[in-house]
């Protein structure tokens, strides 16, 4: 019945539109009106859908059965307004359950809150995000993680319509980012890979932001709030892609993306875990890629010993980084002579021929320079020679830079979270990291499919 209210209001309402713009031939303004005479149409046809839905007998044998998995009680239905993706706020009776403790012994205690414990199952099931449809908080979501400011991504949103204020943009991509964070690797992937013969390069690196932290003591006297200091942090951020025997990105499979700011062995133990969701004896090989940080090296080494002992792994130097550290090394040479010089070490180096650059530092260094030189030259081109075999690399489709990770830090870390006076909580930029990757790389869709179907897989199984 409803269905056909609809169909006839709009109709009419159509009719009229059309009219109207024969005789005014405005169509920006006609295309404007069609879209908000749907939309306010089909809210009505949505609430009544919903109702139907939630009210359903075998919707609601399923919902118990998957209540019961997680240990929660049905209570009855509660009113609850939610908004859809059109911008329109609705009113529901939906679902509701909570959590009591059972133990024999003991009192029972009262309801739970916070984490979901006590929720509206049905809507959540339903792809429903913080009382919001789950395309709604798609597309807020992209919207805030896009955008230079929240202030920005509001006014983005009411141009189409949605109208919502900053906490509660705020709320929705906490309550996303913080289920992603929870299933960290497990959704960004959908099983269709195929990585069979295939080369996966895995480069890391190191970006920027200022972290804001509450500073220590009594507020002083006639200050108004208490005030904050504004460290830089060091973010670890990791991509991961393929590409094929010549060397070539497979565009076909989105690369993956994450950061964090807990650390190196964090990142490490983040890359190991995004490793295992992929099958690894397809492979042909594993690239890892990086500059010369021995943070990275060190924990790379342990993570191909311990957790890839049957794959074939390469290790590769940046280029243009071992570049610059000749270009450091001969830098105190005279202008005159320094560029035959530097050509014949970058020959060297593009060779694989580290005695080759020793050499050179030996003929043509003197003094404090010379010294400099040589403890450069056994710090980090002795110790990276198996790195640096570039004309080896490149013969067999192996790629010789790390620009990829770089690129990543400049769009995910550099164009947001480290712009000029953006100070961050600790918990909200690791959001922003994990959303921004998911984003960036080409994945959001996959995660966030996955993330609205956490629940909904085993309701509509029963």
């Amino acid at each position: 019945m409803e269905t056909i209210t609809f169909a006839n209001n709009l109709t009419a309402k159509i009719n009229e539109l059309v009219e109207k713009f024969k005789a005014d031939l405005d169509y920006n303004l006609f295309e404007t009106e069609i879209v908000k005479s749907v939309n306010e149409n089909l809210t009505p046809l949505i609430q009544g859908v919903l109702i139907e839905v939630l009210a359903d007998k075998k919707f609601m044998e399923a919902l118990k059965v998957l209540a019961g998995q997680k240990c929660l009680s049905y209570e009855g239905h509660r009113l609850i307004d939610v908004n859809i993706l059109n911008g329109q706020r609705i009113l529901l009776p939906s679902p509701y359950f909570f959590n009591r403790s059972k133990k024999k012994g003991r009192k029972k205690q009262g309801r739970k809150t916070g984490n979901n414990i006590d929720c509206h199952l049905g809507l959540t099931s339903l792809g429903f995000i913080s009382n919001h449809s789950g395309n709604l908080a798609n597309e807020v979501c992209k919207t805030v993680i896009i955008s230079p400011s929240y202030e920005m991504a509001r006014t983005l949103l009411e141009d189409r319509g949605i109208r919502l204020d900053i906490k509660t943009m705020e709320r929705i991509c906490r309550d996303i980012g913080n289920i992603g964070l929870f299933t960290r690797g497990k959704f960004c992937t959908d099983g269709t890979e195929n990585l069979e013969g295939q080369t996966l390069v895995v480069s890391l690196d190191g970006g920027r932001l200022r972290e804001r932290r509450a500073k220590r003591g009594k507020k002083a006297q006639g200050q108004k709030r208490q005030g904050y200091t504004a460290e830089w942090r060091e973010p670890k951020l990791f991509t991961i892609y393929v590409i094929d025997e010549s060397g070539e990105q497979v565009k076909e499979i989105p690369p993956i993306y994450d950061a964090t700011l807990l650390g190196p062995d964090a990142v490490v133990e983040l890359l190991e875990r995004y490793l295992g969701e992929y099958d690894l004896s397809q492979l042909k090989r594993i690239v890892f890629s990086a500059d010369g940080a021995p943070w990275i090296w060190n924990r790379l080494d342990e993570l191909a010993k311990k957790k890839l002992p049957g794959v074939k792994t390469y290790q590769v130097l940046d280029y243009t980084h071992a570049q610059q550290a000749l270009g450091e090394i001969f830098g105190a040479l005279a202008e005159t002579g320094r560029g035959d010089i530097l050509k014949q070490a970058k020959y060297h180096l593009w060779q694989g021929e580290i005695d080759g650059i020793k050499a050179l530092i030996a003929e043509n260094l003197k003094g404090q320079a010379k010294t400099k030189g040589l403890k450069k030259w056994k710090s980090y081109f002795d110790g990276n020679r198996h790195r640096m075999q570039y004309k080896t690399f490149k013969e067999n489709g192996i790629p010789c830079g790390s620009g990829y990770v770089e690129s990543a830090i400049r769009r995910v870390i550099n164009m947001r979270l480290k712009s000029c006076g953006t100070f961050w909580l600790a918990e909200t930029a690791e959001l922003f990291l994990f959303l921004r990757c998911q984003l960036i790389s080409g994945r959001w869709n996959i995660f966030f499919k996955n993330l609205l179907k956490r629940n909904t897989a085993q309701s509509k199984g029963n």
